[in-house]
């Protein structure tokens, strides 16, 4: 008899720590036919919870274990673009030394972690399951949104970028439509579905007036045969698929119905039966096991620096009155600070203004300086009076 243990494949979302049962059979009672898979999880935002870092380590795991299928399990709302290129350049890279086929399973897939799944040729959501609002909004370390979006350096950074998302439509093997669908239109993106698979492209203004009119409209003389009177069914009429300026997200059963999505499961097994396999099982519990550490130093490393910022932000500069009390909050103020500058070195993922905290530093140091050599002039004077 196979002998069955339960191990616990640990999940990140954020900083919280999820934990989902799996069983795993014995190696050494495998059949060499049974098929292995690895899940490796792209959970909460993009440069924070997900970076490259933490992808190449998982990665060179996979590598080691040699997985036949390895689930991409996407639960993101997206994040930091450079990032997302990194790492889609890390999946391209390791793919292109593997066999291992690759997977997308998505419960949220929207923004940059859109396109790492389109990196995927086979796509399958959860009942839940969105993708889209792909979106570029370019930010400065303040978190302010940048005004100017099409000139100078932001424009060739978007055009560096765009470049990568025909890259990852391409490795996926989708319509390239579907790069500007996903992302926001400059005109409206139309669709229509023949034998499961999609076909996207823009309509003219004629067209378009055909089609408000009830009319077909003849996609070109390659789709003649389909598009012929007598062949014309209504499952292959054009139907906006994304609006002008509008971004698009897809719920589970319109990922699938518009022919982006293979399938909906509710879990892996399920996944594994869409998938045509009567079953499979988990090849090794060491990338599990690894994500679990990184979940744990990257919600440690969060939980500090959101902790030194609440402390620096406590403690204002303005209208500060001098008294024993004030200096002390001030040198909390200073040593926050500094945790602040040594964490930002250590850990450049946090992305922080680097200038601006050391400018903080200094600003704090002076006003120390100064309210410390008013309360001893003070002090001095009133041990005169004495």
């Amino acid at each position: 008899m196979p002998r069955a243990i339960m191990i616990l494949t640990v999940l990140l979302s954020g900083p919280i720590l999820w934990a989902q049962e799996v069983e795993v059979v014995d190696g050494a009672d495998i059949r060499e036919s049974a098929v292995r898979y690895l899940v490796l999880n792209i959970h909460g935002e993009i440069g924070l919870n997900v970076r490259t870092d933490i992808m190449t380590d998982a990665l060179e795991v996979v590598q080691r274990v040699n997985p036949d299928i390895l689930v991409l399990h996407i639960d993101s709302s997206g994040g930091n673009v450079s990032e997302k290129v990194q790492i889609i350049d890390a999946l391209s890279l390791w793919r292109s030394e593997s066999s291992t086929r690759v997977v997308a399973f998505v419960e949220r897939a929207l923004s940059a972690a859109a396109f790492i799944a389109l990196t995927c040729e086979d796509i399958y959501m959860m009942p839940t399951g969105i993708i889209g609002s792909a979106m570029m909004v370019p930010v400065d370390q303040m978190g302010l949104v940048r005004q100017i979006l099409k000139t100078g350096i932001v424009e060739m950074m978007a055009s560096s970028l765009r470049a990568k998302n025909r890259f990852a439509v391409h490795t996926g093997n989708h319509d390239p439509p579907w790069i500007e669908a996903l992302s926001v239109p400059k005109s409206a993106i139309y669709i229509r579905v023949i034998d499961g698979k999609p076909q996207l492209r823009k309509l003219t203004m004629s067209e378009r007036i055909h089609l408000r009119m009830g009319r077909d409209v003849f996609a070109n003389d390659d789709d003649a045969d389909v598009d012929s009177p007598e062949d014309r069914t209504d499952d292959v009429k054009w139907q906006v698929l994304a609006d002008k300026d509008k971004l698009l997200t897809l719920d589970a059963s319109e990922a699938v119905d518009y022919g982006l999505a293979r399938g909906i499961a509710k879990d892996y097994q399920w996944l594994a039966r869409d998938m045509g396999f009567d079953g499979w099982v988990l090849a090794s519990d060491e990338l599990a096991k690894l994500q679990a550490r990184q979940a744990r130093q990257t919600s440690t490393v969060i939980r500090e620096w959101n902790t030194q910022k609440d402390v620096q932000k406590s403690v204002s500069l303005l209208f500060l009155p001098n008294s024993r009390s004030s200096l002390s909050k001030l040198k909390r103020r200073r040593h926050s600070l500094g945790k602040l500058i040594r964490m930002a070195t250590e850990y450049p993922w946090l992305d922080a203004d680097m200038d601006a905290l050391k400018s903080a530093n200094a600003d704090t140091q002076n006003r120390i300086d100064q309210m410390a050599a008013s309360l001893d002039r003070a002090s001095q004077r009133a041990e005169r009076r004495r």
